[in-house]
């Protein structure tokens, strides 16, 4: 017969000298002992490659203890191929949402990485959690839950995608769902590297301090990580476009179709990302205006509050938007209808890129000159040392307020 003492190997050391390696050893011997079956630890003359393949099957094994009258201690066994962060998966699903409109008393938690070099080659993961209960309420909230985040933890310790759908669905805080973008970005960089370089992280944290925590909260984690991966291919990509055509105006559209979600409400929503370069230092183009392009071919969309950004800062000689728009009465976006956008929309938004005009070669409105200076004459009151150059200023050259105020500050630098 084969112990499970000779079986189990450890992947890891302890560095500190005060910890004893065997105590650790030991509770993950026992943990193993109350999950596999007593026939798989035995080494008999049964076919070593079956035995393999039934062990395999029943990974992940899971087992908790029997639930007794209030107030009593339930413990929860995990056994499962090692997956990054499968245990905190498994430690959040059993302390958050086993009960969950309150959090569990959690009065142990072990886990551990093993190895079972007669049953796999794989490395191993190992975790009992034990929570108290008080209650009788509490017993059967548990009672009736239990099967249900059984079947959860089967598909979240065995797929990140999973874990985190199901995280998500259960209401992750906001805290947790920027935990997702970033590995969700991070990932991107590891398996596109070609397309995708470090600099999407600038990218990524603009845009999340950027966007309001509501913003966050009706959209998923993988929306918002589409947002932020498409906003840096566009950067990039107008980038391209400029070093070859400098003199050439440059328009990128892209279309992310998503839905909303408020509470239990869920409306569908078009998210549309537009990339477009300067030719000019004094040329502008705001969100009103790319709104009333919309609503060219689309006269019933309309902007949804609190979902646009615009970006020049990173670069003077392009621009990043992102926004959404939404039909009247909770439509959906048909396909012709995007189909025209798509075709129509980046012409429409050339001609509608405006020369900014400095209004010293407007027509001058003598009455709103007048009015600027009565009003500016109250203002700098408390500013002596700019009085007699800044009213000379303004009755020599009626200028307006936005370059009496320039002229102001100038003056208070000296």
């Amino acid at each position: 017969m084969l112990l499970v003492a000779e079986q189990l190997e450890f992947d890891f050391t302890f560095g500190c000298p005060s910890i004893e390696a065997e105590y650790y050893r030991e509770g993950a011997q026992d943990l193993i002992q109350r999950l596999v079956p007593p026939d798989l630890l035995e080494e008999g003359e049964g076919h070593l490659a079956a035995k393999r393949a039934r062990f395999s099957d029943l990974l992940p094994m899971i087992s908790w203890s029997e639930l007794n009258k209030a107030p009593c201690a339930l413990s929860v066994l995990l056994l499962c191929k090692y997956r990054l962060n499968a245990c905190n998966f498994f430690y959040d699903m059993i302390s958050r949402w086993l009960m969950p409109n309150k959090r569990v008393n959690v009065e142990l938690f072990f886990a551990s990485d093993v190895r079972l070099p007669h049953l796999s080659e794989e490395l191993l993961s190992v975790a009992e959690i034990v929570i108290y209960l008080k209650s009788a309420s509490e017993v059967e909230e548990v009672r009736r839950n239990l099967h249900a985040i059984e079947t959860e933890i089967r598909l979240g310790v065995v797929s990140h995608y999973h874990a985190r759908r199901i995280l998500e669905f259960k209401g992750l805080s906001l805290d947790g769902k920027t935990a997702m973008i970033q590995e969700k970005i991070s990932s991107l960089i590891q398996s596109h590297s070609k397309d995708f370089d470090t600099g999407i992280f600038s990218q990524m944290r603009q845009f999340l301090v950027t966007c309001p925590e509501d913003f966050k909260a009706c959209r998923d984690y993988h929306h918002i990580s589409r947002i932020i991966s498409n906003l840096h291919s566009l950067r990039k990509m107008l980038k391209q476009s400029r070093d070859v055509f400098p003199s050439k105006r440059h328009v990128i559209v892209k279309f992310l179709k998503t839905q909303l979600k408020e509470g239990r409400a869920v409306k569908p929503v078009l998210g549309i990302l537009v990339g477009l370069n300067f030719l000019n230092e004094h040329e502008i183009f705001e969100m009103s205006q790319i709104v009333r392009a919309i609503q060219k071919f689309v006269p019933r969309a309309k902007l949804v509050e609190h979902s646009a950004f615009a970006d020049r800062i990173s670069d003077a000689n392009q621009q990043t938007l992102y926004l959404e728009v939404e039909k009247e009465l909770g439509f959906d976006f048909t396909h012709d209808e995007v189909q025209k956008l798509r075709n129509e929309l980046p012409d429409a938004i050339k001609n509608a890129i405006e020369p900014l005009n400095r209004p010293l070669f407007m027509p001058r409105n003598d009455e709103e000159v007048l009015r600027n200076i009565m009003s500016l004459a109250r203002q700098i009151f408390f500013a002596p040392a700019c009085r007699v150059p800044l009213f000379c200023a303004l009755i020599a050259r009626s200028i307006s307020i936005k370059h009496a105020l320039r002229f102001m500050r100038s003056s208070l630098k000296y």
